[in-house]
């Protein structure tokens, strides 16, 4: 389980070397699911199905859940491209549940770039570190 987070970065340059970082449109996704391993992948391409059995498959799941199932109660995993069910489900969170955790994403921060190299990233004093984490990741 996590969070997806998905935005917009817009760059002001005020000088050659400091620049000022907001991140905006944010999108925050809920991941709810069981996360693969390696090894669990590698499994997972080592059996896979069949076109044949993976539609075979479907239309079974799909007459199951039509017959017990309204559908926005379905809760049975999906099929991805390659034919295994699907173990996480990404569901977009509400702005209400989520406004503080926006809105501290989006307070800037300032970036020292030279020759290519990020020297130094400087936050709001009052900015959580939390915060100030997700804006330096890659």
């Amino acid at each position: 389980a996590g969070i997806k987070i998905q935005s917009d970065v817009r760059l002001q340059f005020l000088t050659d070397q400091d620049i000022l970082m907001v991140m905006e449109n944010i999108k925050l996704k809920s991941l709810r699911g069981e996360l693969e391993s390696p090894p669990e992948k590698e499994l997972r391409k080592m059996t896979r199905k069949t076109s044949k059995e993976i539609v075979s498959e479907q239309l079974h799941l799909d007459a199951f859940r039509q017959d017990h199932f309204s559908s926005s109660e379905s809760r049975e995993p999906q099929q991805d491209s390659s034919g295994s069910a699907a173990r996480e489900v990404i569901e977009e969170i509400p702005d209400q549940e989520m406004e503080e955790f926006r809105r501290q994403l989006q307070r800037p921060i300032r970036v020292r770039y030279v020759q290519g190299r990020v020297e130094r990233i400087e936050a709001e004093k009052d900015d959580p570190q939390w915060s100030v984490n997700i804006k330096r990741s890659p």
